[in-house]
């Protein structure tokens, strides 16, 4: 069987990445920083919203896996959602960064909350089924780390465009730079994010077909989770994907808050997130070729401790602008790495589970990705609100207290670390080394072309 992806696949498999990440970035980037200094929700109440409504989130994706692999259309199992859902995407990601006039904080707080949770759902019936068109696409790893690649670096893109023209794109789209200026600015940005979103996502479903004979049995939601439970390999990789999106979005979440009140230089936010999600995108390309060269498992745990030196050093000596720079292209070129060879990790352990149980589950598997994802995210928005408030944070205020700047520097570099440490002692465990995925891989390949 001929899995040999045509190039203009990979690419275009990415652009739909491309597009939901251009909101998914202005949501993890910059959200928390718009409901307290746009919207005017305190730091506490705003990281209390984000939590709760990514564990939602967290909670809810599994449940729309379950939905996708007992999806049977003409237009396969995964395409009709990337057709139908990024219009949903777009209405409520533009309802989250619109601010209605409201005589009381109750009611800021359910229209975000509120927004923001069906933003989130819609996220998430759009994300789960584009994860788990991989295996569909291809039984060949190398062809699946090239679409893995292609949407992790386009996600990186869309961070990369979003972190670095958000705030002048806002100015312009606004108006002006005040707070009503402000506030249409955003609104406008994300629902030209949306309808870029709907674009992309088309042409991603146009463009790429559900090619392989994967399993269409009829299991049952809990046969489905009784074999996941039975599955160690599994629950390994997911842990330690949550600890880096842990990791990345606590970094995500206090951005600005370090760049414009630690460093003092908000002018330079466009510029700094450039160099360090510019790195992200360059790392993208050497990923691949790394982790063939090394393996993936090393090459995953190296880069995961090359990261830890480098923020820690700039836990130290972030203040000196050039020591900072170079720190972040470094990190940035080798924290890109894990996120590739995980999430190819993760496929594997799909077909490891076929190899054992013949059943495949890959919209649950790829949805729980997606889960500890939203959970990390949940955590480490909830986290940064919460510590926010309890080091003095005060919302819209010039200056923050010495205390409260260092808590931010120790947010934005040291604590992001604990998790890291934590997917490492993690990834020791795994046992599911290249080998056993070629003989896991060459006996299913026989099963399907029996089935033939």
């Amino acid at each position: 069987m001929n899995n040999k992806i045509k190039k203009y696949q990979v690419l275009t498999y990415g652009m739909g990445s491309l597009g939901k990440d251009l909101a998914g970035g202005l949501i993890s980037t910059f959200l928390l920083v718009f409901f307290t200094d746009v919207f005017g929700i305190s730091a506490g109440v705003a990281g209390m919203i984000l939590m709760l409504t990514r564990v939602w989130d967290a909670v809810n994706d599994p449940m729309m896996g379950t939905i996708v692999d007992r999806t049977n259309t003409k237009l396969g199992r995964y395409r009709p959602y990337l057709l139908i859902v990024p219009v949903f995407m777009c209405i409520f990601y533009w309802l989250t960064f619109t601010t209605p006039s409201f005589d009381s904080m109750t009611g800021k707080i359910v229209w975000a909350t509120v927004t923001y949770t069906l933003a989130g759902m819609a996220f998430t019936a759009y994300d789960v089924p584009l994860w788990g068109m991989i295996p569909a696409i291809s039984n060949d790893p190398n062809e699946r780390n090239k679409l893995i690649t292609s949407q992790r670096t386009f996600t990186f893109i869309a961070y990369l465009l979003v972190g670095t023209f958000t705030y002048p794109l806002v100015a312009k789209l606004g108006g002006g730079v005040e707070l009503a200026n402000t506030r249409l600015g955003y609104s406008r940005l994300a629902l030209i994010f949306g309808i870029i979103g709907i674009i992309f996502a088309w042409i991603t479903f146009a463009t790429n077909k559900e090619t392989t004979n994967i399993s269409k049995e009829k299991t049952s939601i809990k046969e489905m989770f009784g074999i996941l439970k039975a599955n160690k390999h599994v629950q390994l990789l997911l842990v330690a994907s949550f600890c880096t999106y842990l990791t990345t979005y606590i970094i995500s979440s206090v951005n600005v808050y370090y760049l414009t009140y630690y460093l003092g230089k908000p002018n330079l936010i466009s510029v700094l997130m450039f160099v360090s999600m510019g790195a992200t995108v360059v790392g993208m390309f050497f990923a691949v070729g790394f982790a063939k060269h090394f393996g993936r498992m090393k090459a995953t745990v190296a880069s995961i401790i090359i990261g830890v030196v480098a923020s820690l050093l700039m836990l130290l000596l972030g203040k000196n602008l050039i020591i900072l720079m170079i720190l972040l292209v470094v990190y940035g070129i080798v924290i890109s790495i894990p996120t590739v060879t995980l999430t190819s990790m993760i496929a594997d352990a799909g077909d490891y589970t076929e190899w054992k149980t013949n059943v495949r589950i890959d919209g649950v598997i790829f949805s729980l990705n997606s889960s500890v994802t939203k959970l990390g995210m949940a955590i480490a928005s909830g986290f940064a609100g919460l510590f926010l408030s309890c080091i003095g944070y005060v919302p819209q205020a010039e200056t923050q207290s010495a205390a409260t700047l260092m808590g931010i520097n120790i947010m934005r570099f040291a604590i992001p670390v604990i998790p890291l440490l934590i997917c490492i002692v993690l990834l020791k465990k795994y046992k599911l080394d290249d080998a056993t995925m070629d003989t896991c891989r060459a006996e299913l390949l026989r099963r399907r072309e029996t089935e033939l």
